[in-house]
């Protein structure tokens, strides 16, 4: 009963009240404006799309800054720093007005700008290599016909080289004229002993530097003297296996990683340093120290840089490192984590981590390194794995932190005004409301320790289970895997999949199956041996029995799984004995489809289980209502009916309710015993493949929520039964 406040009381209060409504209210309008400027301030990604609706397949920056990327349409657009676009060039059409409309051009692949030259290379589907100006407009310079799938290229003041993949990797040198690229010298890279190149070949970096070309890849580096003198077809054919000692060393060598591997290879011309991305992070040496290395590379030999990398390089693309040769800054992006890293190579640090997509295969930026973009391959929204272009400001995203942190702090803090103020309006406005706040103040300052407590155990309640329960809730409407790290809103398609797949039959009625019976073998055994042990007569006897039923359960859960796995339904357990003494042939039950159900089923006979907390409840039950029992002439069984499971009610439905929890969790029998081979599959052990074996968080997260939203159904039921028993409602 709320007492009521006197009359005067309630007025002074009610003056206090007002104020602090006017001050919640304006708090909560600045509060309002905050949250607003830093959803405003939060960096955004601006998604590229062409005219047409074409694909995108590359982008390249120059050396002005200006950056440029090509469509599937054979359309190259142009952009200044500012994202403005400057021209939209119609490629395959000026091919065709140049060389005529018979002229076999094919789609385009590859579009690189020099930062030696002011020229622009196109590489085409149909294996030919074009030279581009950029004046005012573009215009086709010239073009070449490659001998086979275009790799890279290098170019210095005078030639351009370029490596083609035939059958070989074939390095052809060209000289730029009026209309055609023409070759100068070829040469032929070849899978020697000396020279070694794999086929499979993943180039990272090809460049020119001096005298000499450099072609890194994932497991080394080759070298050749740019005038491609002494590695000809017939000479490198003839040698076969070669020796150091078979060729001069100046002209061609190979050097080769020991025991590591590269993911991406970035060269300061400038400053004559190569740099090197490894998994354990970034290594450097000098261009001009190659020559005092064996032709073994021991990690030992060069130089690691104080960097720590955020997580794995990737490994799907050539290379992880993307590096800018006029900015010597460079992006380096990770296995299966969308985070990418903006490396300072000549400082040797790490500027910032970012998160940004998943899948990327370009990564560029403008020279004045405040814009960034980036192009990746979208497995999810697209079923062919289209390629999306995107950009970002790299000062908003570097003050990202900061407002989020504004906006958390904004918005929390706009709620508690906002409630604040509704609690001031309720007391200005209604006496019996205000009567209530003050006794609820009185009792907090009188028990302020108690609530403290509480209040202790709902914040770490909160923290590690409703945050994390909430945020498998939310998942389940992502696309979120372990290949594509992306949240990518996906409505109810997880659950759509839960549904719909092959076996969501066969796990939601085994679920049932396993449910019906554990139930059963949770109450009725138990029940049974704790009813006999509280009427026998002999107390010797019955702790003896007691403590035999008690063993068992101190064994460790997994130990016991393992006993029924092979001790008594291996090939040589204890089923299988029995079935060899009476002439029969010995089989598992646990692999084949009519018996691996039934027998996860019997797991755990005679089913004892739960026995004590029947038996300590019965234990407790008066003995005067037995003794009224008896006088009335109840038998035994009547009794145990009438009497004794009517008054251990609670603690039949609390081993219920946790029978009925365990049932649906327990995804251990099924994965230990048979893995789900043999028809026998479960939801929870279904959500457990797909999150340790497959990667698929969003669709488990689903099976999660479904199990969460059924068990909260049946304990609530539960509870309310129980309230009722007891008057309560």
């Amino acid at each position: 009963m709320v007492k009521q406040l006197e009359l005067n009381d309630y007025l002074r209060r009610r003056r206090k009240s007002r104020v602090v409504f006017f001050v919640s209210l304006c708090l909560s309008v600045l509060l309002l404006i905050g949250t607003i400027v830093s959803v405003i301030l939060l960096p955004k990604n601006k998604v590229y799309a062409t005219t047409d609706g074409s694909s995108i397949t590359a982008i390249t920056v120059d050396t002005s800054g200006k950056w440029y990327f090509s469509t599937t349409s054979s359309k190259i657009s142009c952009l200044d720093a500012n994202n403005n676009l400057l021209e939209e060039f119609d490629f395959k059409d000026a091919v065709s007005k140049k060389y005529g409309s018979d002229f076999k051009v094919g789609s385009i692949l590859n579009v690189n700008a020099s930062v030696k030259s002011k020229y622009i290379w196109v590489t085409t589907t149909e294996q030919k290599l074009f030279c581009l100006t950029r004046d005012s407009s573009f215009q086709i310079k010239g073009y070449a016909n490659l001998s086979g799938a275009f790799c890279a290229l290098a170019e210095d003041d005078e030639y351009l080289y370029v490596i083609t993949q035939p059958s070989y990797h074939l390095i052809t040198k060209y000289s730029v004229d009026d209309d055609m690229l023409t070759s100068i010298e070829t040469g032929i890279v070849c899978d020697t002993f000396t020279l070694t190149c794999p086929r499979a070949l993943k180039i990272q970096c090809f460049d020119v530097d001096n005298d000499y070309l450099y072609i890194f890849h994932e497991s080394g580096f080759l070298r050749f003297h740019k005038s491609l003198e002494g590695i000809d077809a017939d000479f490198i054919l003839s040698k076969g296996k070669l020796s150091r000692d078979d060729f001069d060393s100046s002209m061609a060598a190979s050097y080769v990683l020991n025991n590591w591997t590269s993911s991406g290879v970035a060269i300061d011309s400038q400053m004559r340093m190569v740099y090197t991305l490894s998994n354990d992070g970034i290594y450097k040496y000098g261009i001009d120290e190659i020559e005092d290395f064996e032709i073994i590379i021991e990690e030992a030999s060069i130089v690691r840089l104080p960097i720590t990398l955020a997580g794995e390089p990737s490994v799907k693309t050539s290379s992880a490192l993307h590096y800018n040769s006029v900015t010597c800054k460079a992006y380096i992006t990770y296995n299966n984590i969308p985070t990418v890293s903006f490396v300072d190579l000549r400082n040797e640090k790490i500027l910032f981590d970012i998160d940004l997509n998943h899948n990327i295969t370009s990564i560029i930026h403008d020279h004045s390194t405040k814009k960034v973009y980036y192009l990746y391959t979208d497995t999810v929204n697209y079923a062919s794995g289209t390629k999306v272009l995107k950009s970002i400001d790299i000062f908003k995203q570097l003050q990202a932190k900061t407002t989020s942190v504004v906006l958390t702090v904004c918005a929390i803090a706009l709620v508690v005004s906002l409630f604040v103020m509704i609690i001031s309006l309720l007391f200005t406005t209604k006496i019996r409301f205000a009567s209530w706040a003050v006794d609820v103040v009185r009792d907090l300052k009188k028990k302020w320790i108690l609530y403290t407590i509480l209040l202790a155990s709902l914040i770490f309640l909160i923290m590690f289970c409703y945050y994390p329960a909430t945020g498998s809730i939310i998942t389940s409407f992502f696309n979120y895997t372990r290949d594509n790290p992306e949240r990518i809103w996906n409505n109810f398609a997880n659950y759509k999949s839960v549904f719909t797949n092959p076996y969501a039959g066969e796990a939601f009625r085994n679920m049932f199956i396993y449910l019906f019976f554990d139930v059963i073998f949770a109450l009725l055994p138990p029940l049974i041996f704790a009813f006999f042990l509280t009427i026998m007569r002999n107390k010797k006897y019955s702790g003896l029995t007691r403590t035999m039923l008690f063993i068992p359960g101190i064994i460790p859960g997994i130990a016991t799984t393992l006993i029924w796995k092979t001790g008594i339904y291996g090939e040589y357990g204890v089923i299988n004995a029995l079935i060899q003494l009476f002439g029969g042939q010995s089989t598992i039950v646990t692999q084949q489809s009519s018996t691996a159900l039934w027998a996860l089923i019997m797991m755990g006979f005679p089913f004892v289980g739960s026995y004590l907390v029947f038996y300590g409840a019965m234990m407790n039950i008066p003995s005067s209502y037995y003794e009224a029992a008896e006088l009335d002439g109840i038998t035994i069984f009547k009794r145990f009916i009438y009497i004794d499971l009517p008054l251990i009610l609670s603690q039949i439905k609390y081993v219920l309710i946790l029978t009925f929890i365990g049932s649906v969790q327990n995804f251990g029998r099924t994965d230990l015993i048979t893995n789900g081979l043999w028809g026998d599959k479960t939801p929870i052990f279904q959500m457990y493949k797909l999150m340790q074996e497959h990667g698929k968080y969003g669709e488990a997260s689903a099976y999660a929520t479904i199990l969460f939203l059924f068990l909260f159904a049946a304990t609530v039921i539960n509870m309310r039964m129980q309230t009722q028993d007891k008057g309560e409602y």
